[in-house]
């Protein structure tokens, strides 16, 4: 199919709400190639491979960071409070 007669990508995503970010993270196969033939079989002229690369590169670099600020503090623990009937056990 030619390009002449396809959709412009970002004409695409406004209309239908499309983000190519969401669309990497939620995908499980999130290649290049299945994103060009999705869009394709949608008349979508898909993004440059630059511009997805970028994108790719930028939700890596976010869930590498995340990995190492989640330290998880143990959780403190709740003291009971006593009753005004309840009697030292002592």
């Amino acid at each position: 199919m030619k390009n002449d007669y396809l959709i412009n990508f970002k004409l695409f995503c406004n209309r239908k709400k499309f983000n190519l970010e969401q669309w990497i993270r939620f995908s499980e196969e999130n290649s290049y190639k299945k994103l060009s033939e999705m869009l394709i079989r949608l008349k979508v002229c898909p993004p440059l491979e630059d511009e997805y690369s970028i994108i790719k590169n930028k939700i890596e670099a976010e869930s590498v960071k995340e990995k190492t600020i989640k330290v998880e503090k143990p959780a403190a623990k709740s003291s009971r409070k006593k009753k005004k009937n309840e009697k030292d056990s002592v």
